[in-house]
Formats: structure tokens, C-alpha cells, sequence
């Protein structure tokens, strides 16, 4: 036989070998064990000591459900298989996995990078918090039940799971190390990330292993390809000379750096900023205006020099110009006057950053971000703090006469006047209708420290100032039979709701949120009750012309079998005694058995579309997807064009929960975001705002309005079109909209 004939049938019985029983490599103390099918880590084990982990999979979700390198896997070739070095290829359910694995020492470590290909295109996300992107996954030990913060000097803090708010235990993420311990902190391992392998957007470091899921929101197209590397160092003993010792081999030579905290986002800030000008300029400071992009403290503002800060609205709406000053030496007490003498409802709020250093501030995005608008005044402005930021709001009302009212913003250093910025606003002859054709439920939640301290429904009344609709559940006390107590105050409650604005209201007393008073709920009894409760409200409601506004809530997330049995029982009966009134059911995954007797159906984007397959246009279609859109770090352009997106994808509204959750943090009082369906609200507490004390709106959130205002300028464009093309008015108000949309979207909206 032949010595190459020779060496490839060895090869060929290694391979075979390693597909029936699984395998390990060794170094030094580390054993790292692989599953069954050898391609990739199963566990690893330390020093003879318990297993690190035990479990290593990379994990997405997708197509409502959650997806690994373990579904489906085909096609396994084994590149390199040595004592301490594996490097494999496969097929799993949606990419194309290279991977590599190699053990180390000086100090003992496992080093893995991999590559996943997208066999098809993904579109990643869900409902499921806190993301959908772990590359890797991984379960800890049981015995590992503490975690250690690192400093950026590299000492250790020891913490458990209780010095983290709502059970959010993890690191700092701004750190590029972070480690899991037992109680003592003797033992143990860390996860180590070089970002400079990144190109700048690095993942971040968790307690469940390397989250990418920043990318939640963007669809990963066909023969993409997402690429990791981290090292996992287990320790016995000493673990900060282990973390001095990693991070000086696998960081070097800068891992100070690697805490810089502009440092994840520095490449994806616009250079220059294309809608910002420069206003004024003495030799004090320069101040620029411009759109509501991020604006960070580093960012360059463009040379270009306009006389006076422009902006155009419709009636009815809110309109926004950012304000950057950057000071040429020491300022001190700074504050703004606003005149302008003819638009009374205006204000100015400085745009302070937000930190993201937990989950459920944002997907997995470490550092600070602009984003809270708190109170405008400043104590000082100095040369080496960069850019700072305020954001100008001004309220065009409904019968505001058309044409141009000008006015002024005033920059004051205690009570000198540094510069003074002349504006203007274009007012056009047409209003915004005053409620969005966009249907929106951002539902208020907020914790029990919250409402101790201050006004929960605060946040509903200012979201109707954006047009943005937080729908009142609206309570309807009735009989054992059904029949209603307070009629009138049903109808007074509707007729106020639907004069604020709001584009919805919710009726949740029959189906979850107020049991019925029967034990056997689906029995004669409860027939009777729903079918007199039903024919009331819908009397009501057409008497009021609000048939369509109006809607049952059935239970959320409804996926036992027993109950959705019995939930539609209760949907044929609303059917049965008033088939027109609209039922709302959320639809995580596709329930075809409540979803036949529903109107609006309400899920993330991969049940919507499964549904829309089967019920076409008979159907509304709302997307629920936990306000992904809106983590923090999001570019403005994710958020603002979200319901432009959806109208384009044949999307009535937006449910998201908890645009208002914070709760307070262990031991200290002080608000932290809550968790889960807390990850993307929209308003800060009052404290974050100064002496106001009403809840602090984000920019986020302004975003988000302004995209309800194209939204709206999409429709008026399409009615103005239709109704009244050869009229100077619509020929000018047209192009407006038009030009407006065409910067944002241009491919939704057809040619005037």
C-alpha cells in the first residue's frame, strides 16, 4: 500500500471514528469534550474540577422559533483534527459552519472563531427577550453562581445575582472580559473578546455566552457571512492574575483601549452629518442645526453655513431641528430664551446620554448613546467636551394660519447672550388627521416603585401630543347576565378617547382580564353573559360610529391547548351575537384554531406572514415584536421608518409593550430599565429629567413620531393625488409630501 494511500485511509477511519463516538482535546489541565458529532464543544473541564459548561451551541431566532448549529447538520468535513486543534465545516438548518477550535497555554485557554454563511435569507427576531443571536450559547456550570465584574484597570469585583436589578445578572458590558465563579471566586472561567477582530461593532459578553444581537432588526441575506473569535480562560485559585494574563496575550498591545467607550460606535456615526449646516459662529462657540440623528461628542459638523435654521410642518403636527453647540472656550450656566411670537407651544430639551450597559437598555450594545431629553440647562460648556446637543420641539396646532412665522432661539451664558439663531417655519395649508392612519398600542406598564412615586398615565398624555396612541382599557362593570351597570359611562369613556386622538380602545372584560362569574365558563351561563355583553357594547359603539375603533382583547400569548378550546368557544359566541365587532389576538405563533374567529391578528413578522397566506385581505395585520425597532443604539432611521416599513408590507399597526417599564434597582432606590418586556422604552422616569418631575421622553421615541408623521404625509400624498391633482394647492402640497417621503423611503410612494 501506498504511504499516501496509507495516510488517507487512516483519515477516513479517524473521521468515521469520531462521527460514532464523539471525542475530546487535551493540553496542559484543560480537557475540552465534543458532542457526539465532533463539531463543536460540548463541555469543558478544568483541572480535573467540575464542568466550566455544559452546553455550546450557536443559536438564533428566526421564523418564530428559535434555531441552532444542531438542527439539521449535514455535510460534516473535518479540516484539522489533532490532540489540541479541531477545524470543522458543516450544514446546519440556516447557514454554512467553518469553525475552529484550539487549546492553549501561558495561560491555559480555548480559542474559537468561527464564520456562519447564511444558506438563504434570515430574518432574525422575535418576541423572544432578551434577543435572538447567541454565537455562542452557553449554560454555565450549577456550581458557578457568581460573576466577576471587571474593571478597566483589570481588578475583580465579586458580585452574585442580587446586585444586579430584576435578575438581569451579567457583566459590565463595556468591557471586553467578563467571568463566571463559584461563591468564593476561586474557581471559575472568563470570556475574553479581542474587538479589534470586530472592525468596530463588537458583540457583547453575557452570562449565557457572546450575544450578536444587536442585529436583531436587519435581515441577513443569502451568502452573508457573520464572523466571531473569543477565548475562554477557566482559573483555579488567583483568577485576576488569569484575567491580567489573558488580556495581556490575546488584547495586547492596547487593552486599555478596549474600554473606550465611543469605541463601538465611532465607524457608524455619519461623517459628515448630512442635514447639518452651521447656524452662527462668534468667537465664542459655533452652532450648527440639523435633522435628529445621533450626534456624538466627536462627531465632525460640517462647513457648510446657513443664515437661518429653516423648517416646514403641516397643521397639527410636531416638528424637530436638532441644535449643536461646540464652545470655543469656557462657558458656564448655559440656557435658551425661545420667541417666537405666533407658535407658543415650544420647547428645548438637552440630549443627554443614555448607557446601555445592560440587556434591557438595549440589544446587546455597550457604551453611552444620545437619547434622554432632559432639562435644557447646562452648567458648563467647555472646549474639550466635544458637541453637545439639544433638541428643538415646536407643536404647529391644527387652524395655524399658513405661511411663514418666524421666530428666535437665544443662547445665554448666565445672562449674556452668546448668539442668537433665527428660525422659521414653513406652515402649509392641510392638517394631519388627528388620528395616525397608523394604529399604534404601546402599552404603558409600569412597576410598583414607579407608581409609588409618580403618575403612571402621565405618558398617555403625552403620547396623544405625538399622535401616538397608549389605548385606555376601557372597565364595563355588568351583571351575572351580561348586562351592562353603567352604560353611559362606556360611552362617555369611548366618546372622550376617541376626541384625544386615540386611534384604538381596548375591551378586555370578557376574555382575560376580569374573570366571569361562573366556574364552568364555557357553560349555558357564560353563553348568556357574553351574548348580552356583546350586543350592548355593540349598540353602543354604532351608535357612536365607532364599530371599528373599538376591540376585544383576548388573552396574550395564548398558546395552552385548553384555553385557546375555550377562547374560541367565546369568539363564536361575540360572532354569533354581534358579527361585527372586531377581536384582537395576538398571534406569537401561528393559532389558526383562535384565528379563524379573530379580526386583527397580531404577531411578529414570520407568523404575520404565515397567517396573511392563509386569511389574505380578510384579515388586519399588526406586528408584535417587542420593540425591537427601538432598543437603544438604534439608528434613527431603523426607528423612524418603521411604520413606513410595515404600511409598505400591508401592516395596520404596532403593538409593543412596556414603553413606559422601569423598575427600581436593588438596594440603592434608583431606576433601572426593566426586564424583558422592558428592553425598549420609550420614556425615562421623572428623575432623569430635573425638577418637571413627568415622565422624560427619549429620542427614540421622537423618532418613532416622526415616522407616524410620514406615515400620515403618505396618505394625504395619495388622497391629494387621487382628489384634487390639477389644483395649485394639491400640485404644492404633493410635492411637499413627496420630496419629504423620497428622502426617507423613496420606493414605496408612487410618482406624482
Amino acid at each position: 500500500m501506498k504511504k499516501s494511500t496509507a495516510i488517507l485511509l487512516a483519515a477516513v477511519i479517524s473521521i468515521i471514528s469520531l462521527n460514532l463516538n464523539g471525542g475530546e482535546l487535551t493540553a496542559g489541565k484543560l480537557k475540552l469534550v465534543l458532542r457526539k458529532n465532533n463539531t463543536a464543544p460540548a463541555s469543558i473541564v478544568y483541572d480535573g474540577g467540575q464542568p466550566l459548561f455544559t452546553n455550546f451551541f450557536y443559536s438564533w431566532y428566526g421564523r418564530g422559533q428559535w434555531y441552532s448549529d444542531r438542527s439539521a447538520v449535514k455535510n460534516i468535513r473535518f479540516l484539522i483534527k489533532t490532540s489540541d486543534h479541531l477545524k470543522v465545516q458543516y450544514d446546519c438548518a440556516d447557514f454554512n459552519v467553518s469553525a475552529e477550535y484550539s487549546l492553549l497555554a501561558d495561560p491555559d485557554a480555548l480559542k474559537a472563531e468561527f464564520y456562519l454563511k447564511a444558506r438563504r435569507d434570515i430574518c432574525l427576531g422575535g418576541i423572544d427577550p432578551p434577543g435572538g443571536f447567541f454565537l455562542p450559547l452557553i449554560s454555565r456550570g450549577k456550581h458557578l453562581t457568581h460573576f466577576y465584574q471587571v474593571a478597566t484597570d483589570l481588578s475583580l469585583k465579586l458580585m452574585s445575582r442580587k446586585d444586579f436589578p430584576a435578575g438581569l445578572a451579567g457583566y459590565v458590558l463595556g468591557n471586553c472580559i467578563g467571568g463566571n465563579a463559584t461563591a468564593d471566586g476561586k474557581e471559575g472561567f472568563f470570556m475574553l473578546l479581542d474587538r479589534r477582530f470586530y472592525d468596530g461593532r463588537p458583540p457583547v459578553i453575557g452570562p449565557g455566552g457572546i450575544c450578536f444581537s444587536k442585529d436583531i432588526c436587519r435581515l441577513i441575506k443569502q451568502g452573508e457571512v457573520i464572523k466571531g473569535q473569543f477565548y475562554i480562560i477557566p482559573f483555579k485559585g488567583d483568577a485576576a492574575a488569569k484575567a491580567k494574563m489573558a488580556v495581556a496575550r490575546f488584547c495586547s498591545p492596547d487593552p486599555a483601549g478596549r474600554w473606550d467607550l465611543f469605541a463601538d460606535y465611532r465607524k457608524r456615526v455619519r461623517q459628515p452629518l448630512n442635514s447639518f449646516a452651521i447656524a452662527a459662529e462668534n468667537s465664542e462657540l459655533t452652532a450648527a442645526a440639523g435633522g435628529t440623528e445621533q450626534v456624538f461628542p466627536q462627531t465632525p459638523l460640517p462647513r457648510e453655513i446657513i443664515p437661518c435654521i429653516r423648517l416646514e410642518s403641516a397643521q397639527n403636527q410636531s416638528v424637530f431641528s436638532q441644535i449643536v453647540l461646540k464652545t470655543k472656550k469656557e462657558l458656564r450656566d448655559i440656557r435658551f430664551t425661545l420667541d417666537f411670537p405666533t407658535l407658543n407651544d415650544c420647547r428645548i430639551n438637552r440630549i443627554l446620554p443614555a448607557p446601555s450597559d445592560y440587556p434591557a437598555t438595549s440589544f446587546a450594545m455597550a457604551g453611552v448613546f444620545p437619547d434622554i431629553l432632559s432639562s435644557p440647562e447646562l452648567p458648563v460648556l467647555s472646549p474639550d467636551a466635544g458637541n453637545a446637543a439639544w433638541l428643538l420641539t415646536i407643536f404647529v396646532p391644527e387652524k395655524t394660519r399658513p405661511g411663514i412665522h418666524k421666530g428666535t432661539i437665544a443662547v445665554l451664558s448666565g445672562k449674556k447672550t452668546v448668539c442668537i439663531l433665527p428660525a422659521e417655519v414653513k406652515v402649509y395649508d392641510f392638517a394631519l388627521p388627528r388620528s395616525s392612519a397608523f394604529r399604534t398600542v404601546f402599552l404603558l406598564w409600569t412597576s410598583k416603585a414607579y407608581r409609588a412615586q409618580f403618575d403612571q398615565w402621565a405618558h398617555l398624555l403625552d403620547q396623544r401630543k405625538l399622535r401616538i396612541t397608549t389605548p385606555t382599557e376601557i372597565a364595563t362593570p355588568c351583571k351575572n347576565d351580561g348586562t351592562l351597570r353603567e352604560p353611559e359611562r362606556l360611552k362617555n369613556a369611548i366618546r372622550s378617547s376617541l376626541a384625544a386622538g386615540d386611534c384604538c380602545v381596548r375591551l378586555g372584560s370578557v376574555f382575560m382580564w376580569r374573570p366571569m362569574p361562573f366556574k364552568d365558563k364555557t357553560g349555558k351561563e357564560a353563553e348568556t353573559f357574553i351574548k348580552n355583553y356583546s350586543r350592548q357594547v355593540y349598540a353602543i359603539l354604532k351608535e357612536l360610529n365607532a364599530v371599528r375603533k373599538v376591540w376585544f382583547l383576548m388573552a396574550d400569548e395564548t398558546h395552552r391547548p385548553k384555553l385557546n378550546k375555550m377562547h374560541v368557544q367565546w369568539c363564536k359566541w361575540v360572532k354569533e351575537a354581534a358579527p361585527e365587532l372586531p377581536i384582537f389576538s395576538t398571534q406569537n405563533h401561528p393559532a389558526f384554531e383562535i384565528a379563524d374567529h379573530a379580526d386583527i391578528l397580531c404577531g411578529p413578522l414570520s407568523s404575520v406572514n404565515v397567517l396573511r397566506k392563509k386569511y389574505g385581505s380578510s384579515r388586519e395585520y399588526w406586528i408584535y415584536e417587542n420593540g425591537f425597532p427601538f432598543s437603544l443604539g438604534q439608528s434613527e432611521i431603523v426607528t423612524r421608518s418603521m411604520p413606513l416599513r410595515s404600511y409598505r408590507n400591508g401592516i395596520a399597526g404596532y403593538h409593543q409593550w412596556s414603553s413606559s417599564f422601569w423598575t427600581a434597582e436593588h438596594g440603592t432606590g434608583k431606576f433601572r430599565p426593566g426586564h424583558f418586556h422592558g428592553a425598549a422604552s420609550l420614556y425615562y422616569p421623572p428623575e432623569f429629567g430635573g425638577p418637571e418631575r413627568r415622565p422624560v421622553r427619549s429620542m427614540r421615541l421622537i423618532n418613532c413620531a416622526q415616522g407616524i408623521i410620514d406615515l400620515d404625509y403618505a396618505e394625504l400624498l395619495r388622497s391629494l393625488i387621487v382628489r384634487n391633482p390639477d389644483s395649485a394647492k394639491g400640485r404644492e402640497a404633493a410635492k411637499f409630501l413627496q420630496d419629504n417621503l423620497n428622502q426617507l423611503v423613496p420606493d414605496i410612494i408612487p410618482s406624482a
